[in-house]
C-alpha cells in the first residue's frame, strides 16, 4: 500500500520511496526528510474532510505532504 492509503493513527513502516515521473525531485525530497526504508511512520491528521494536507510522524519529526507525494511512498504494517 502507499501511505495516501494510511488510516489515522495506523502504524506503519516505510518500504520504499518510488520515482514520479511528472515530480522527478520528489524523491529525493522524500529521502532528504526521512522518508526511508525501515523508518516508522504514523498518520496523525487529514485535512478538512479527509483531504490534503496529510500530517505524517516520520521519527521524532513531524512533516505535511500531499496526496500526490504521500502517494510516491510504498509502506506495510508496522509489526
Amino acid at each position: 500500500m502507499t501511505l495516501d492509503q494510511a488510516r489515522i493513527g495506523q502504524k506503519l513502516i516505510v518500504r520504499e520511496v518510488l520515482a514520479n515521473p511528472c515530480q522527478p525531485d520528489w524523491h529525493g525530497w522524500l529521502t532528504d526528510i526521512g522518508f526511508v526504508p525501515g523508518e516508522p511512520v504514523e498518520l496523525l491528521h487529514t485535512g478538512v474532510m479527509g483531504k490534503d494536507p496529510l500530517l505524517f510522524r516520520i521519527g521524532h519529526s513531524k512533516f505535511a505532504l500531499r496526496r500526490a507525494e504521500a502517494a510516491c511512498i510504498e509502506v506495510d504494517l508496522y509489526a
